[in-house]
């Protein structure tokens, strides 16, 4: 696996048939990696199951790039498609900046 730096890295986590949100997300990767790159943005997407009294799949969306419009863009149109994602508690650096312009996204769609 490459590593890529980038100036800006936001991770967003779905959870599979998520009730909370009563939205049934199915994240299909290839979708995921097209928005990426119709923005040039890098994207990975990591599925795990959680294991709890009731197993959960968690997927895990990765976007990294350079361009803070292009970002934007790409987390716009992965949000419109799957809802409002999860962010780790606590970034800082690239990670920072990423989770600050996803959640502000996020703010203005789900007033």
């Amino acid at each position: 696996m490459a590593v890529i730096l980038a100036e800006i890295e936001v991770e967003m986590t779905y959870y599979a048939g998520d009730v909370k949100r009563l939205k049934g997300i199915d994240i299909k990767e290839e979708e995921v990696k097209k928005i990426g790159e119709k923005h040039g943005v890098n994207v990975t997407v990591t599925a795990t199951m959680k294991q709890t009294a009731v197993p959960t799949k968690i997927f895990t969306i990765t976007l990294a790039g350079d361009e803070e419009s292009s970002m934007r863009r790409s987390i716009e149109e992965i949000v419109e498609l799957y809802g409002k994602p999860d962010f780790p508690r606590f970034v800082s650096g690239s990670r920072k900046k990423g989770k600050q312009i996803a959640e502000s996204i996020v703010k203005e769609k789900f007033r």
